[in-house]
């Protein structure tokens, strides 16, 4: 549940070293092209394909379409990576110790638990008028 919730976190905020803002900065800070034509070429394939994702979203409880996957790219590109590192690891971690525990009292798998917690981090209850102006002044994709 550890590497779900602190480790996704960590994994997002990592990320942002490489999403569309950190790309352009090198290791000490400095604005440096340092990316092959070839790697900023995928990298901006895949960032289209994130921008469509996210701006397709509808959120019943607010009658409300989410369209602007570009506002909320580098945000939608860290959670992803951030998840997808945090889960190797854990992965990584249970395999170089072998180890295979049960939450008792809970009908869940361990990779259940993972994902459960990471959503847990973002669990929120908000008014539809909220969740209708949060796209409006936030880089975060608020899906209620």
């Amino acid at each position: 549940m550890n590497f779900g919730g602190i480790g996704f976190l960590i994994g997002h905020e990592y990320a942002h070293g490489f999403d569309v803002i950190g790309m352009k900065f090198d290791w000490n800070g400095l604005i440096r092209r340092y990316w092959s034509d070839k790697s900023a070429i995928k990298f901006a394939d895949k960032a289209d394909c994130y921008v469509r994702q996210y701006s397709q979203y509808y959120i019943p409880e607010a009658d409300l379409y989410v369209t602007n996957g570009i506002k909320t790219l580098n945000e939608n590109l860290c959670d992803n990576m951030g998840v997808k590192a945090a889960f190797y690891a854990y992965k990584k971690f249970q395999r170089d110790r072998n180890i295979s525990e049960k939450v008792p009292g809970l009908p869940f798998t361990e990779d259940q638990l993972f994902f459960i917690n990471m959503a847990r981090v973002w669990c929120s209850n908000s008014s539809p008028l909220f969740i209708r102006k949060v796209p409006l002044i936030d880089h975060h994709t608020f899906l209620g």
